[in-house]
C-alpha cells in the first residue's frame, strides 16, 4: 500500500508539472508579458511546493536529512542512560561526551563542527561509545547512511597512496555533508594514520560559515586512538599512590596530558595542524579498567545473552584476564575486549544451560 501511494504521488507530481508547462506554452502567446511573467512565477511556486511535498512523502519511507524529519533526532537521555549503565569505569566519558553532544545539537547555528578525540588503551570502550552515539543520534543507528566510519588499517593502509587518500577523503566529506549537514564521521585507529592525512579535514572543522556553498558546522567528527595511553597510565598510578579515588579525576586534571600525547607521539595526530590550531574541541581519556569493571562487563554480556547473572562465570572471566603492573596488578591489560568470548567459553559447560 505504501509503495502504491508513493508511486501515485510521484506520477501526480510529474503530470501536474507537465500540465502547467503545456498550459504556459499554449496560452502564453495570447497573454501580455506581465501575465506571462505572473504565470511563470505561479508555475515555479507550484513546482516548488510539489517538490517539497514529494520530499516530505519520501521521508516517510526512506532515511532522509530534511529539517524536522524523524530520522535524525538526537536522544540525549538515551545516550546518557546507555553510557551510565553500560560503559564502566569511564565517568569522564559519561560526563564530557553527553555535554558536548547536547551543546552542539541544541545550538541551531554552531560556530564550527564538533570534534571529539577519544584516547585510551584496547578494550576501554572507545568504539563502544561511538556506537552508542550513533544509535542515540540516528534512527537507523550505525546503519545510517549519514554515518561514515574510516578504519586506518583498512581505508588508509598503503603509505605509497597517501596523496590519493587525501584527495579521496576531501571529496568524500564534501559530498556527504552536501547531502546531509548532520553527518557523523568516525576515524578509528588514528594512531596508524600517516601524518598529514587527517590534516586535510582542517577547513571542514574550522570556523567557516560555508566552503563553496556547503556548511560543515553541524557535522560531527570523532577520532579514536590509543595515543596518550602511557601518559594516562602514569597519571593513574600516581593518582592511586596518593590515595585518591578514580571518581575524583576531572577532565582538567588529565586532558592536557592526552593532548600532549596525541601531538607528540607517532601517529595520525603527530604535529597535526588540527591540534596546533585548537580545532579539537575535547580530548576524552578512557581510563584503564580494573577487575571490578571486568566483572560488570561479564555481567552485561550474560544479560545480553538472556542468561542469569552467574557469579561463578563472572568471577572466572575476571580471573582469566591479565592485569598490570606486575608489582601491583590494578588494571586489565585488554580491558573488556575479550569478555564476550570468555563468557561464551564459560557457557560451553552444558550444565549451565
Amino acid at each position: 500500500m505504501r509503495e502504491l501511494y508513493f508511486s501515485s504521488y510521484i506520477m501526480y507530481a510529474v503530470s501536474m508539472k507537465k500540465v502547467l508547462l503545456v498550459f504556459l506554452l499554449t496560452f502564453g502567446c495570447l497573454r501580455s508579458e506581465a501575465q506571462l511573467f505572473e504565470s511563470a512565477i505561479t508555475i515555479g511556486l507550484i513546482s516548488t511546493a510539489l517538490y517539497a511535498g514529494l520530499g516530505h512523502i519520501t521521508c516517510q519511507f526512506r532515511e532522509c536529512c530534511m529539517p524536522q524529519s524523524s530520522w535524525i533526532t538526537p536522544n540525549i537521555t538515551a545516550i546518557k542512560n546507555e553510557l551510565k549503565s553500560r560503559v564502566h569505569g569511564q565517568h569522564l566519558v559519561q560526563d564530557v561526551v553527553v555535554r558536548a553532544i547536547l551543546s552542539h545539537y541544541s545550538d541551531p547555528e554552531p560556530k564550527k563542527a564538533l570534534v571529539i578525540s577519544f584516547h585510551g588503551d584496547t578494550g576501554t570502550g572507545k568504539n563502544f561509545v561511538s556506537d552508542i552515539l550513533s544509535t542515540g543520534l540516528y534512527k537507523k543507528g550505525i546503519r545510517s547512511r549519514y554515518i561514515h566510519k574510516y578504519i586506518a588499517s583498512v581505508d588508509f593502509r598503503h603509505e605509497s597512496q597517501t596523496d590519493l587518500y587525501k584527495l579521496e577523503l576531501i571529496d568524500n566529506i564534501r559530498a556527504q555533508v552536501a547531502i546531509c549537514d548532520r553527518s557523523l564521521f568516525i576515524f578509528d585507529e588514528v594512531q596508524q594514520l600517516q601524518p598529514g592525512i587527517i590534516d586535510v579535514i582542517k577547513p571542514f572543522i574550522d570556523y567557516h560559515q560555508n566552503i563553496k556553498g556547503v556548511d560543515y558546522r553541524k557535522s560531527v567528527f570523532i577520532f579514536l586512538s590509543n595515543t596518550g595511553t602511557k601518559d594516562i597510565l602514569r597519571f593513574m598510578l600516581d593518582w592511586w599512590s596518593q590515595g585518591k579515588t578514580r571518581a575524583d579525576i576531572t577532565l582538567p586534571d588529565i586532558e592536557h596530558l592526552v593532548q600532549s600525547g596525541a601531538f607528540n607521539e607517532k601517529g595520525g595526530l603527530h604535529m597535526s595542524e588540527l591540534i596546533q590550531h585548537s580545532l579539537v574541541d575535547y580530548y576524552v581519556p578512557f581510563l584503564p579498567m580494573e577487575r571490578r569493571h571486568i566483572e560488570l562487563c561479564a555481567r552485561d554480556d550474560l544479560i545480553s545473552r538472556g542468561k542469569r547473572e552467574d557469579e561463578n562465570i563472572i568471577r572466572n572471566v575476571a580471573d582469566e584476564m591479565t592485569y598490570f603492573p606486575s608489582a601491583n596488578p590494578l588494571f586489565a591489560s585488554k580491558g573488556c575486549k575479550n569478555v564476550h568470548q570468555k563468557v561464551g567459553y564459560q557457557l560451553t559447560n552444558f550444565d549451565r544451560f
